[in-house]
């Protein structure tokens, strides 16, 4: 079953759940399925900061894991006292998502690339990947001619670049960093 796939029938059997009415109580099973599943989906949600065939090393890893995950994402600093690998990777997944966040604040050249060319591009990553276009971030733009504008946008750690040609159309979308 694939991610979306796991994820709907999460909701659906814990919508199933929750309109039960309180005289025709849900069986155990239900409720611990519906937990179950629900667990694999917060699981799952963080398998794209996994990286390079890494995975954690059970429970205690996955809470370290996320430790490190957070504490880079909110800028603390690097504290792994228990010398843990999970930390660490965890701590490195944080980092370049918050890298990738942070990326659009620093970038000067952006100003020679209209807004609705970086919005535009980024609205077609979002429908590419079926997701949001605030989930997109833009790290790097190229003005080409008058008309004509690259956009390198992140999503996860994923880089995909578009061109955006005249009259405000895309002209291209291709996986990976500007070239």
């Amino acid at each position: 079953m694939g991610k979306f796939s796991t994820r709907l029938h999460c909701l659906s059997v814990l919508a199933a759940v929750a309109v039960t009415p309180a005289a025709a109580k849900p069986s155990q099973d239900d409720v611990a399925g519906a937990l179950v599943i629900l667990g694999v989906a917060a699981l799952m949600q963080h398998e794209a900061h996994y990286k390079d065939g890494y995975s954690p090393s059970g429970p205690q890893g996955t809470a370290s894991f996320e430790e490190g995950y957070r504490d880079a994402l909110h800028g603390v600093a690097f504290v792994n006292s228990s010398g843990s690998v999970d930390y660490a990777y965890g701590y490195d997944a944080g980092s370049k998502e918050r890298e990738s966040h942070l990326a659009h604040r620093t970038r000067s050249a952006r100003n020679e690339v209209p807004a609705d060319a970086m919005r535009g591009c980024a609205a077609r990553i979002a429908e590419i990947s079926g997701t949001s276009a605030h989930n997109v971030h833009v790290v790097k733009t190229v003005k080409r001619g008058p008309n004509d504008f690259m956009v390198e946008g992140v999503l996860g750690h994923e880089h995909t670049t578009c061109v955006m040609g005249g009259g405000g159309k895309v002209v291209d979308v291709y996986a990976g960093r500007m070239q």
